[in-house]
């Protein structure tokens, strides 16, 4: 009976993850969508305008006598055909690697089961595995996965901590959040901030975040779709859905 607990808990984990998945791959895709109509829309009305201009333009001259109907008409005819040319759109995309999602083992888990490197100790009699970090490592989580910072690695691992995955990082990480308006998590190191998806491991820098100084006291936290930076004495408002600065306190906080 235990045996087929366990396995009912390993389909389930798995199902859970094709969903979600699906629900991300869905939700990218649908925005794209919107981008998509909303740079046709956007070209259709460029083009109408230029061509309601160039329309005046002719009717003004057939009016002045200086071309016939028939060169009106083919001059609009070229125009029309130059604005279809126009709106053509690119689309480019990354494949996602889904090699190696799963690390399936049998039995009680060894250290060559372990696909990150940090110490672990994993119980098979229960649902929860203890994973072992350093007294001063970063810390961050949402619904579905724990972020933490150690020993110049970035490992996420599953509430049940029987999953995880690592970056190398050899930046100081100064704290972390997760930011749920964009579904990443964010960090903020020496050298700027970040976005990390948690289902691709993709990674992107986001520019418009300051770089933070050597020794200044940071912080990080997220709300819906507000972050506080705080870098001492500062406290910076962003929007992560579109990563723009919303507002800015300077000197607020003593060191």
């Amino acid at each position: 009976m235990e045996s087929s607990n366990n396995d009912n808990i390993a389909f389930n984990y798995i199902r859970q993850w094709e969903q979600e998945t699906i629900n991300r791959v869905k939700q990218v895709a649908d925005q794209a969508c919107l981008d998509i109509q909303a740079l046709i829309d956007e070209n259709n009305a460029s083009s109408k305008k230029r061509y309601d201009r160039l329309d005046a333009e002719l009717r003004q001259q057939e009016k002045n006598n200086s071309s016939s109907e028939q060169e009106i008409e083919q001059l609009k005819a070229a125009e029309l055909l130059k604005l279809n040319c126009q709106r053509s759109i690119e689309i480019h995309s990354r494949t996602l690697d889904f090699d190696g999602v799963f690390q399936i083992t049998s039995g009680r888990s060894t250290a060559s089961d372990v696909s990150f490197d940090l110490n672990r100790v994993l119980d098979v009699n229960s649902r929860t595995n203890t994973v072992y970090i350093s007294d001063d490592c970063l810390m961050t989580a949402s619904h579905n996965n724990i972020l933490y910072y150690d020993m110049n690695q970035l490992c996420i691992v599953d509430l049940t901590g029987t999953y995880g995955r690592t970056i190398d990082w050899m930046d100081e990480i100064r704290d972390m959040c997760w930011c749920s308006s964009v579904d990443q998590f964010f960090i903020w190191s020496c050298s700027g901030g970040y976005t990390l998806d948690s289902l691709t491991l993709n990674m992107i820098q986001i520019k418009e975040v300051p770089k933070i100084l050597p020794f200044d006291t940071c912080s990080a936290t997220c709300l819906d779709d507000k972050l506080l930076l705080c870098d001492s004495p500062n406290i910076q408002l962003w929007q992560p859905s579109t990563w723009t600065l919303k507002d800015k306190w300077e000197n607020v906080i003593s060191k």
